[in-house]
C-alpha cells in the first residue's frame, strides 16, 4: 500500500499561526507559524512515514466561486500581516523537505484535494489520508480515503464519518448545507 497524505495547506498554516504564540527571530522576523509547521512535519513524518505528501494551497486570488457569487467570503478577515510574512518561509521549508506544493489558479485547496482524492482512490493500492479541519471533506471518505484529524489524532474512515454526522458520507455536504 502507498500511504498518501493530502494536506490542506492554508488550513494548517492558519492553525499553526493561531496555536503558537507569536515570536520572532533576532532580526525581527515572525516565525511562530513556520516553527509550528516544521515541528508538525518532522513529528508527523517520523511517526507516520507517508510514501507521498502533497501540500495543497488555495489560489492567491479570486476563484471560480467569486464569479458565481460576488460576496463569496466577503466577510472573512484579511490574512494577518505577521502571518503573511511567513508564507514564503513556510513554502521554502516545504520545498526543501522535497514535498510537492500544489496551487491551482482559480481553485481552493479543498477543490484540489477532492479532485486528487477522487482520482487516487480508484487505485486500491493507495491509502489516502486527507489532513484538514474542513468538515466538507468528510464527504470524500471511502474504503481507502480517510480523514486524519490531527487535532484529535484520530482517523475517520467511511463508517466513522457516517457515525460522526449521522448520514452517509455522500450526503455530508447536503447535511452541512441545511
Amino acid at each position: 500500500m502507498k500511504k498518501i497524505y493530502l494536506i490542506d495547506g492554508n488550513s494548517f498554516i492558519y492553525r499553526m499561526f493561531f496555536a503558537i504564540p507569536e515570536f520572532k527571530t533576532t532580526d525581527g522576523v515572525f516565525v511562530n507559524a513556520l516553527f509550528g509547521m516544521a515541528k508538525f512535519f518532522v513529528w508527523q513524518l517520523v511517526k507516520e512515514n507517508p510514501d507521498y505528501l502533497v501540500f495543497i494551497k488555495d489560489a492567491k486570488w479570486d476563484n471560480f466561486r467569486h464569479l458565481i457569487y460576488a460576496d463569496y467570503k466577503a466577510t472573512r478577515d484579511r490574512m494577518p500581516d505577521n502571518l503573511r510574512t511567513q508564507i514564503s518561509l513556510i513554502e521554502e521549508m516545504i520545498t526543501k523537505m522535497w514535498f510537492d506544493i500544489i496551487e491551482i489558479p482559480n481553485c481552493e485547496a479543498d477543490d484540489v484535494i477532492g479532485t486528487l482524492a477522487e482520482s487516487l482512490w480508484q487505485d486500491k493500492n493507495n491509502d489516502i489520508y486527507i489532513l484538514s479541519g474542513d468538515k466538507d471533506l468528510y464527504s470524500l471518505t471511502k474504503e481507502n480515503v480517510k480523514i486524519y484529524d490531527t487535532m484529535k489524532w484520530k482517523i475517520y474512515d467511511y463508517e466513522m464519518a457516517k457515525t460522526k454526522f449521522d448520514v452517509p458520507a455522500e450526503l455530508i455536504i447536503d447535511y452541512l448545507a441545511i
